[in-house]
C-alpha cells in the first residue's frame, strides 16, 4: 500500500530462460488458411513477441516468414488485444541473426 492509501503491485522480477532482446522486424504469419502481416518487437532464443490486427488464439501452430526467406515454426503461447507471444519449435542459435543484432534488454 502506498503511503496515500492506494494499493500499489509489487514489482517482479522476470523468470526467462533466455533474455530478450529488442528489435523491429515486419514478417508475414502464415496461419493454415491465411497469411497475416504483423511487427516483432522482441526476440529470445525461445520466442517471439509483437504485434498484428488479426486475432490470434493460444496454441494456434503457424509459421514466421522473415524478410530473409526464412520460415521459424511457432505456436501462440499468449495474445492480448493486438500482441502476441510465440514459442518457437526450434529454439535459435545464440549466433542467429535476427537474436544477436541487438543487446539484451530487460522487458
Amino acid at each position: 500500500m502506498s503511503s496515500s492509501g492506494e494499493l500499489t503491485l509489487p514489482e517482479f522480477s522476470q523468470r526467462r530462460s533466455a533474455p530478450r532482446v529488442r528489435v523491429s522486424h515486419l514478417c508475414n504469419l502464415e496461419l493454415p488458411n491465411f497469411v497475416v502481416s504483423a511487427q516483432i518487437d522482441d526476440v529470445s532464443r525461445e520466442g517471439l513477441g509483437g504485434a498484428c490486427e488479426h486475432a490470434l488464439r493460444v496454441n494456434d501452430s503457424l509459421c514466421v516468414r522473415l524478410s530473409d526467406a526464412r520460415r521459424l515454426k511457432a505456436k501462440v503461447a499468449r495474445v492480448v488485444p493486438g500482441r502476441f507471444g510465440l514459442r518457437l519449435t526450434s529454439p535459435l542459435s545464440t549466433d542467429d541473426l535476427l537474436y544477436s543484432v541487438a543487446r539484451p534488454t530487460k522487458i
